[in-house]
């Protein structure tokens, strides 16, 4: 009976299915595990950093695009969110931040700080009297130069809004230390031509295309992207993303990572990119490798060990098995589906034989 149940070939297409699962499983289970939601993580991080406004944008976002499974958690997150910026005393702080400096780390105190620099002449005067004040009080420390080096460009672009716009934002950031060096340089080399010939134009495209980004995603979220970029390719590259998605962008690329970027500019869906996103820079990779319908597949896998966690334990201990083992298998089922011969009948002999 035990020879009939192995000239059988179910036993050898189970072990080979077996097999080839295990083969599989090392390829396919480290995608499926790496896409977990990230959103609920980046918005307790924001809230401890306290980044109120960015946690209570990000949590929004996933809530509007994001799972039934994270709702009621997401939910508690932006009422938390919504919670500590509504205290009236810490609206204050922002506003009074803003005007003073310039820098506030919430919307409030940021357009309070915007409109000093957008009136004529206010907000480049302070900056230029407190790096000078900076100076005389403590010789051994040198004034900003980015910083004064806006200002005074900020004096030639007085009656140009959107330069000046870009100026107010650029400002901001580096007294946020949001700047990117690769812009620091770049104005602090082009400054002393543009003061000198009075001439705008060596920095008028990098003064458009923040104020451009600005105008799509508001100060906040312009000063976070803006730290994100590398160079002037990159910062063309935001731009291009916020007119796609708008104010959505910083949260796109909050939880996404720089491949949006790249996923947008092959023509991937934004529908796509927004649920491709609630599952962190894995997500967005996962979709570019394997397209469309199989991060489909991949997602729904991923969604049932999220809700099941015994399932990732099991596929974890799965993965860490050897490879060679399952490869074992899988040639002893390949052997055993091979056709058996067929038993040889022993030939009659005949009495005259």
């Amino acid at each position: 009976m035990v020879m009939c149940l192995f000239r059988s070939r179910l036993p050898w297409l189970v072990l080979a299915t077996v097999g080839l699962t295990g083969v599989l499983v090392p390829r396919f289970g480290g995608e499926v595990l790496a896409l977990t939601p990230q959103a609920p993580r980046v918005v307790r991080e924001l809230l401890t950093q306290g980044r109120y406004g960015e946690a209570q944008e990000t949590a929004a976002f996933a809530l509007a695009k994001g799972e039934d499974t994270l709702h009621a958690e997401l939910t508690g997150l932006l009422a938390e969110s919504q919670a500590l910026r509504s205290t009236p005393a810490y609206r204050l702080e922002q506003v009074l931040e803003g005007i003073a400096t310039g820098t506030a780390p919430e919307l409030e105190g940021q357009v309070a700080g915007a409109l000093t620099d957008l009136l004529p002449l206010v907000g480049d005067v302070r900056d230029l009297l407190r790096e000078g004040w900076r100076w005389a009080a403590v010789p051994d420390q040198e004034p900003d130069g980015v910083i004064v080096t806006l200002s005074l460009l900020g004096l030639l672009t007085t009656g140009l809004p959107p330069l000046k716009g870009g100026l107010g934002v650029i400002k901001r950031a580096q007294r946020l230390q949001l700047l990117p060096p690769w812009l620091a340089r770049e104005l602090v080399r082009l400054g002393p031509e543009v003061i000198t010939h009075r001439a705008l134009v060596p920095v008028k495209p990098l003064l458009n295309q923040v104020h451009q980004l600005t105008e799509q995603v508001g100060v906040r979220d312009a000063l976070v992207l803006l730290q994100r970029t590398t160079g002037r390719e990159a910062l063309a590259e935001l731009v291009f993303l916020a007119r796609v998605f708008g104010k959505d962008t910083a949260s796109l690329v909050r939880l996404g990572g720089e491949g949006v970027v790249r996923a947008s500019r092959q023509g991937v869906s934004p529908a796509l990119l927004y649920r491709a996103s609630l599952y962190g820079p894995a997500g967005i990779k996962a979709l570019g490798r394997w397209g469309p319908h199989r991060w489909g597949l991949l997602l729904h896998a991923a969604k049932l060990v999220y809700r099941q966690p015994w399932l990732g334990g099991l596929l974890r201990r799965l993965i860490a098995l050897p490879r060679w083992l399952w490869g074992v298998i899988l040639v002893l089922g390949m052997v055993g589906l091979r056709p058996w011969p067929a038993p040889r009948r022993p030939v009659a002999l005949t009495p005259g034989e």
